[in-house]
């Protein structure tokens, strides 16, 4: 008996001196692939919202016209759950700060602390209160201190000014030989977020040579408190929305067709999107106005349009959709709006 168990063991140990290696490289494997499943499940857990989720009043109404949507193949999805989070009010002395970079405010006779609205000769400077972006312009360009021609730069300035910790850069868009124009996001943990009114950018800034600003465009907020998270809800896919046969959604138009100008205003005002071509489609978070005051996920379809007026003639137009990417039955029903397309017409 004890010469069978020594065989055995004289058995097992050439089986380990010719195979050794690969045995621990299948025991490594195995770990391996345990470890895996167990991060994922671990993931999945967190990614779960822990206790109920209260539902919320949906960013967008139903409009009260319908008209086709073709994706064209786009389409998009957000992950299974995403933080929906807020947004407080900001300190308007930043905005203030600012200007005095280049003009003289005496803040002894500042009627609102919320309400900012300067005007010189040749420059304008106003903050909309209700969607909290801080407009700039100016005829001549406001000379800054700093050269703006990088993202870098870009990142300095806004710091500097407004108190941003990070950007993405999105876009620089050459507008004529020395101007550009600046898009972008701001980043806090991983979240790009900006505000709807700027085609869910965080600024849209125009530089002319180096450092001349012609015209600035920016979300201000409570950077201190930043992006505040309220709760983890549900998503839903863009093939999912539009299953339904009416969807909460927001429509905003770029530009359409100039003999859609020529038209008499009553013939204008009748136009009605009819049916919209989709040519891509982006993931955002964007924020709306601070009676909403929720940063939330949504969708941007953009492509071409079609006008139709009360004398049946239609125009094309570049039109943008957003579509809130929270699952609606987690939406409280928003109140019905008209479709609103009309922009004043161009200079």
């Amino acid at each position: 008996m004890l010469k069978d168990l020594l065989d055995k063991m004289d058995r097992i140990k050439k089986i380990i001196k010719n195979y050794g290696v690969y045995i621990i490289i299948g025991i490594v494997l195995g770990l391996s692939v345990i470890a895996i499943i167990f991060l994922k499940s671990k993931k999945v857990e967190e990614d779960i919202p822990a206790g109920e989720i209260i539902s919320i009043e949906s960013p967008f109404a139903e409009l009260s016209d319908n008209f086709t949507l073709n994706l064209q193949g786009e389409s998009s999805e957000f992950d299974k759950y995403q933080m929906v989070y807020k947004l407080h009010k900001p300190d308007l002395s930043v905005a203030r700060n600012f200007i005095k970079n280049f003009y003289d405010l005496d803040d002894r006779y500042i009627a609102n602390e919320n309400q900012l609205y300067e005007t010189f000769e040749t420059d304008t400077f106003l903050y909309d209160e209700d969607t909290g972006v801080f407009y700039v312009t100016s005829q001549t360009g406001l000379n800054l201190d700093m050269k703006i021609n990088s993202a870098k730069d870009l990142d300095i300035f806004l710091k500097t000014y407004f108190n941003i910790e990070k950007i993405e850069l999105l876009e620089t868009k050459k507008q004529s030989e020395n101007s550009y124009l600046y898009k972008g996001f701001f980043v806090k943990d991983g979240i790009k977020y900006g505000s709807l009114y700027l085609e869910g950018n965080a600024f849209e800034i125009r530089i002319e040579g180096d450092n001349r600003m012609y015209s600035l465009a920016i979300l201000l907020h409570d950077v201190e408190r930043g992006l505040v998270p309220i709760q983890k809800m549900p998503t839903i896919s863009v093939d999912e929305i539009l299953k339904f046969t009416k969807y909460p959604m927001h429509l905003m138009r770029n530009s359409v067709e100039e003999r859609f100008w020529e038209q008499d205003i009553l013939v204008r005002s009748s136009a009605r999107l009819s049916s919209l071509e989709v040519e891509g489609v982006d993931n955002l978070y964007v924020f709306m106005n601070y009676d909403y005051s929720y940063v939330f996920p949504a969708y941007k379809l953009t492509g071409t349009g079609k006008l139709l007026d009360s004398t049946k003639s239609t125009y094309l137009a570049e039109i943008q959709v957003y579509l809130c990417g929270i699952n609606p039955e987690y939406l409280i029903e928003k109140q019905t709006e008209e479709i609103e397309l009309l922009d004043p017409a161009p200079e």
